[in-house]
């Protein structure tokens, strides 16, 4: 199974019937050409940022 990290190439083959995927809602809630269905119950994301920590000091 093919998979990529680029949501605007996820989205365009998702609208040309090619495939689906889940998405968190504000990734597509403004494209038409793509419909929505909630999950039930729903899921809980948990959210963590990263970064090179010989990149960024404070």
């Amino acid at each position: 199974m093919p998979e990529t990290n680029q949501i605007e190439m996820i989205k365009s083959l998702i609208s040309l019937d090619l495939g689906i995927s889940l998405f968190i809602k504000m990734v597509v809630k403004n494209d038409p050409r793509i419909v929505t269905v909630s999950i039930d119950p729903p899921m809980i994301l948990h959210l963590s940022i990263a970064w090179n920590k010989e990149k960024y000091t404070y």
